[in-house]
């Protein structure tokens, strides 16, 4: 667990997911809801 990372958490507004990969050191691909989206380490949707 990194910074990025908690910080993805830390902001999270959306309640649980979870991280399938890591694509680099801003993005994370998450899933959530049953869907798979792309969000940065600010917590934002790309």
């Amino acid at each position: 667990m990194d910074e990025n990372f908690n910080a993805i958490i830390k902001n999270s507004i959306y309640g649980k997911f979870e991280v399938l990969q890591r694509i680099n050191e801003t993005t994370f691909l998450i899933k959530i809801a049953e869907r798979e989206l792309f969000v940065d380490s600010e917590g934002n949707f790309r």
